[in-house]
């Protein structure tokens, strides 16, 4: 039974790692606002809560699954600070939160980390690819506004 946990964990431990960079992203991007607002001590009270979350569940899991809790811990430190900061954030300023964007999201890395697991190279490549081509159609506004940016500051002829 512990091996088949083990196994299972180390199977999550890549969606993990794969999520906690796009939580401690999300999270700093809303640490700025506070920032911003000269809030720091809310940047320093979400830290906390955040780091004793992720000690408390680190303990927890540590003797049942070994090293894996560290990620696992860590995951589940960074999602309560995000949605914390996401919430809190609101008071100040109001962000629009794409609830389908971030199923699509959680799809396409699923998908991904799947993939990688078969261990045939055509169908990372083909992973790879998928990756690519959502990022581009994630960040489309983004991609537009830079290039008429870039447009902008070249000389006309």
């Amino acid at each position: 039974m512990r091996d088949l946990l083990v196994m299972h964990i180390k199977r999550v431990f890549i969606i993990s790692m794969l999520t906690i960079l796009t939580l401690a992203t999300e999270a700093l991007l809303l640490g700025s606002v506070y920032v911003a607002l000269k809030k720091t001590g809310e940047v320093a009270k979400t830290s906390i809560l955040s780091a004793v979350i992720n000690v408390t569940v680190n303990v927890v899991l540590i003797n049942r699954i070994g090293l894996y809790a560290a990620s696992i811990s860590t995951l589940v430190s960074y999602c309560a600070m995000a949605i914390y900061r996401l919430i809190d954030v609101q008071k100040y300023v109001k962000i629009k939160i794409n609830l389908k964007m971030i199923a699509v999201s959680i799809a396409v890395g699923s998908v991904i980390v799947s993939i990688y697991y078969t261990r045939n190279t055509q169908l990372c490549i083909l992973g790879t690819l998928l990756y690519v081509v959502f990022a581009l159609f994630y960040n489309i506004g983004t991609l537009k506004s830079c290039i008429s940016m870039i447009r902008m500051k070249l000389p006309h002829k």
